[in-house]
């Protein structure tokens, strides 16, 4: 086994607050938006940052009390950005459920062009209505924590299946396919071909956002196996029996571990999915979940970069 260095709790105080961001509403109640009269509903933004550049706006939306509120039939959720008072623009908005027929969030791919605090407005529009949401304050940095599009892939020698007896020391994911952990991500970078890996955890799952994702991760593989590398990463370290391997924090208590290519990536929180060129280079990034449709583009996309 590998030993991996470790400083999980920054990692685990912003997995909290991404949790809060987008998973805020509490039960499972859902509403819908109503399209006449005051803002009676708030959006929050779910990415845990946002910087100069392209980015994948996550944003969930919550009625007066915090019941979700997802899509519906003939509706169109845009969202209207400003900085210093001057609106930059609107993005019509796709939604992506984060657990089937429980939640989701609406997506838009929106470029930064300064830093700085920003203000979001959602729109909802129907059958000639509009309705706005509360305005929402958010940070732009100018440059990203977690490795960005356009920047190289870190050359990470995850543990593979070669390094361990039993798949469930690489894999929490209850019906693994194997051919995801048979190569490092050094491995898979040296072969030429497009890249995607996913920092995932699905028995210990803190956002509750990997379950899709793996599923989708794993339809990829079997449409694009051919032509493109696939390594899933446990971003968290296992012990002998496939739990969470705990160290002692400074302050006493229990602290998860996470492994090496979570601090080379420069992750702050879980599910993460990053697609890779041929030449290296990340060419699209999804924090949270992400749709079928989203990672074929994104690995059509990787296909089309590669020489």
């Amino acid at each position: 086994m590998r030993h991996l260095p470790h400083n999980s709790l920054g990692l685990v105080l912003l997995l909290t607050l991404l949790i809060a961001t987008a998973c805020s509403g509490g039960g499972s109640d859902t509403a819908a938006i109503p399209t006449d009269g005051e803002p009676e509903f708030t959006a929050l933004i779910g990415n845990s940052e946002l910087a100069v550049g392209p980015n994948r706006v996550t944003v969930s939306l919550l009625g007066p009390d915090n019941e979700r509120i997802l899509e519906a039939p003939g509706q169109d959720v845009v969202l209207r950005f400003s900085l210093a008072g001057e609106v930059t623009g609107e993005h019509v908005t796709q939604f992506v459920w984060a657990i089937p027929d429980v939640t989701g969030f609406f997506v838009a791919n929106v470029e930064f062009t300064s830093a700085g605090e920003w203000e979001l407005i959602a729109l909802v529009r129907q059958d000639g209505n509009e309705q706005e949401s509360l305005p929402r304050l958010f940070a732009v940095r100018q440059d990203s924590i977690t490795l960005n599009i356009g920047d190289s892939a870190p050359r990470s020698e995850n543990l593979t299946l070669a390094d361990v007896a039993d798949v469930n020391l690489v894999s929490t994911d209850p019906n693994p396919e194997r051919a995801l952990y048979q190569m490092t991500v050094a491995e898979a970078l040296d072969s030429g071909k497009p890249l995607v890996v996913m920092f995932a955890t699905p028995a210990f799952c803190r956002s509750q956002f990997c379950g899709l994702i793996v599923e989708n991760f794993k339809a990829a593989w079997e449409e694009f196996g051919d032509r493109v590398n696939f390594v899933h990463i446990e971003p968290f370290e296992l012990d002998e029996a496939g739990g969470l391997a705990l160290i002692t924090s400074a302050e006493g208590t229990p602290d998860i571990v996470p492994v090496a290519a979570v601090l080379e990536w420069k992750i702050q929180t879980e599910p993460w999915v990053f697609v890779v060129d041929g030449a290296g280079r990340i060419s699209s990034r999804f924090e949270g979940t992400a749709s079928a449709e989203e990672l074929i583009e994104a690995i059509e996309l990787a296909l089309s970069l590669s020489p």
